[in-house]
């Protein structure tokens, strides 16, 4: 129970720092404690990330609605259409009620997965090995054609596919480009590699960022009993209904999932029911919370990642015996703790970030100018932890700069997120592929 709460707050750390920090990111926050986070059991490791992804989306609003700014991709909309309320004097009701809308819609999550867990012997067909080379292909294949420069992004899913196959392959019994009983048998050290082709190269790129003038109003914040009475208005029930249902539906999208569905709603919402912008911020909310949720379902039913975040799980799980063949036992095992963890997070974050909008706003004014700094610090620092701790410093430390220069370089999120993706499943994939080829070729 020790070990669950610790994991609990550590999620919830990393997701309150992803989502009012711009440019950070939940992958980011996972990357640069990768080193803290492979220490952790299968079920830490899970409680971590479901607790990061349902904290992030709450506390993404305060930026973005406060000063403007995105803190997570998702508050796009809230961007958009919130920070002119707040201009206006709104502010403080539009974030009550953007709590409020969250928290009913990751309950319609919640909801989904406890009936799939009722339901569950309706995915067995899926956990063949065939189905999962179809499903990792699929996958890759909607995030090229969804990136900003596919070219480069099918190039990084190639490059991704043959780094994380470099080293001893066990099934294989060979070695792919390094000399035989050496400490490269191991590969390339994941750590180092994206530590210095995403982590760095954002830190680097926000810590000159202009820190927002601090913004007072006057407005006094729904108590939490105002916001309580919320849940039992309806007036805004059947926007936050149609934009859960929504939003769990796309949570499912391999590639896009979450990424894409607030902004989906808030378009859906704007052109087909002719909301006005507050309830547009509403709607936009709302959904994320739900598709942040439903987009758990394939990972822990089939152990397929289908954003780049799941696909840097799926690494450290199956260093603990995660995988197709037992993703299935192990959802069924915990899908108790799992949906406890989901309901209280989901309660405290809506307390939280609906309540404290005040003090979250003084955290971030505070942590601008200096987070991003401290954070290279520390990443540069774990990464020579570890790579000490594999007596691998030296190795570690020429794979750090180099995929630094690289991450420099290579401008696309998309592209690097992709050989991200590609890199974590590779060896699943080879495998996938051959068992594929052996019975159909």
């Amino acid at each position: 129970m020790i070990e669950l709460f610790v994991a609990a707050v550590a999620g919830f750390g990393i997701g309150f720092v992803a989502g009012i920090l711009p440019g950070i990111g939940v992958l980011t926050m996972l990357l640069t404690f990768y080193t803290l986070l492979s220490d952790m059991s299968l079920l830490q490791l899970i409680m971590t990330y479901t607790v990061a992804m349902g904290t992030t989306q709450y506390f993404g609003s305060v930026p973005a609605i406060i000063y403007g700014v995105s803190g997570e991709v998702t508050s796009a909309p809230a961007v958009r259409y919130g920070h002119p309320l707040f201009l206006q004097g709104q502010g403080h009701q539009l974030m009550a009620v953007t709590a409020t809308g969250s928290y009913i819609a990751a309950l319609f999550g919640i909801a989904i997965i406890y009936f799939l867990s009722k339901n569950v012997m309706m995915f067995t067909p899926f956990l063949t090995n065939n189905v999962r080379a179809v499903m990792f292909v699929t996958t890759l294949t909607i995030l090229v054609a969804l990136a900003d420069r596919k070219g480069v992004s099918a190039v990084m899913a190639l490059a991704g596919i043959l780094a994380g196959s470099i080293g001893y392959n066990s099934m294989f019994d060979v070695r792919i480009l390094v000399p035989a009983h050496t400490m490269f048998d191991a590969g390339l050290p994941a750590n180092a590699v994206f530590t210095g082709l995403l982590v760095l190269p954002a830190l680097v790129h926000f810590r000159n960022m202009i820190t927002p003038t601090a913004i007072n109003s006057d407005s006094q914040y729904p108590s939490l009993k105002t916001r309580f009475l919320n849940l039992l208005n309806l007036q805004y029930l059947p926007t936050i209904t149609r934009s859960a249902f929504a939003g769990s539906l796309m949570g499912l999208i391999p590639g896009a999932s979450f990424a894409i569905s607030s902004s989906v709603s808030a378009a859906v919402e704007k052109k087909a029911f002719g909301s006005d912008d507050f309830t547009t911020v509403v709607a936009a909310e709302s959904s994320n919370n739900s598709a942040v949720v439903t987009a758990l379902i394939p990972l822990l039913l089939l152990a397929l990642p289908i954003v780049p975040s799941e696909a840097f799980v799926l690494g450290l799980a199956e260093s603990n015996g995660f995988g197709v063949q037992t993703s299935y036992d192990f959802f069924l095992a915990n899908i108790n703790t799992i949906l406890a963890v989901l309901l209280t997070v989901s309660t405290v974050n809506w307390i939280i970030a609906g309540v404290f909008y005040q003090a979250a706003q003084k955290i971030y004014t505070v942590l601008v100018p200096h987070v991003y700094t401290l954070l290279i610090v520390f990443a540069v620092l774990i990464n020579f932890y570890a790579a000490y701790r594999e007596n691998q410093l030296l190795f570690s430390a020429i794979c750090l700069l180099i995929f630094y220069k690289l991450g420099r370089i290579i401008k696309s999120d998309d592209a690097k997120s992709i050989f991200l993706i590609a890199y974590f499943v590779s060896d699943e994939l080879v495998v996938s592929l051959y068992h594929f080829y052996l019975f159909h070729v």
